[in-house]
């Protein structure tokens, strides 16, 4: 996934595996102005869950909680 989004021009700034649960990752990518960072976010989506899918596995999107 980290490759693919290279080739599509996202900067990646972090990446690991979380702790809490098997196969949880966390991508990270470098801030952009407004519009680029928006476009980026969609090809993030695209390219996880494509690849995901692609090697029989499931890609899903859940809000990091901040307090």
């Amino acid at each position: 996934m980290l490759l693919m989004m290279a080739q599509l021009g996202i900067k990646i700034e972090k990446h690991h595996h979380e702790v809490a649960g098997a196969g949880q990752h966390e991508l990270g990518m470098e801030f952009e102005e407004l519009i680029q960072a928006a476009d980026n976010v969609m090809t993030y989506k695209y390219v996880v869950r494509n690849v995901a899918k692609k090697i029989r596995q499931n890609g899903n999107f859940y809000a990091k909680a901040c307090l």
